[in-house]
């Protein structure tokens, strides 16, 4: 699956980074600080919800859209992702087509989100004199 992502979302002009576990995918997000996340729910030392219910709890790593991966494509465990604060559900097996969608979809997100939250005083002072000209 980690080389059919890679294939599949270099043509996303985006960097590429990949974990071999929950710990280092938590220790890679902290440092690098990613727009969106990729997020198997079963990893070799922790389950992806304890990832994503760390990744939702840092303030560092918060903003991060999260879209999950599974082969448990039931409407529980898409329940239990999105009440953690997944952003995504991709369900195993995924065309090339889908993940890159889904990403592209994130990515557009993310970067809407993050203009936003930059905006300058003098912006958000005009916003909230509109709502105050009643």
């Amino acid at each position: 699956m980690r080389d059919l992502l890679r294939a599949t979302l270099a043509r996303a002009s985006c960097t590429l980074l990949f974990a071999r576990s929950g710990q280092e995918a938590l220790a890679m997000a902290r440092k690098e600080r990613p727009a969106v996340i990729l997020l198997d729910v079963v990893m070799p030392d922790m389950l992806g919800w304890e990832v994503l219910r760390e990744v939702k709890a840092d303030p560092a790593t918060r903003p991060a859209r999260v879209l999950m991966l599974t082969g448990l494509a039931r409407k529980a465990v898409f329940r239990v992702a999105f009440d953690l604060g997944a952003d995504g559900f991709l369900a195993k097996p995924f065309t090339p087509t889908e993940a890159y969608q889904r990403v592209q979809d994130l990515l557009r997100l993310a970067a809407k989100t993050a203009s936003a939250a930059e905006l300058t005083p003098e912006q958000e002072n005009a916003f909230s004199g509109l709502f105050d000209k009643q």
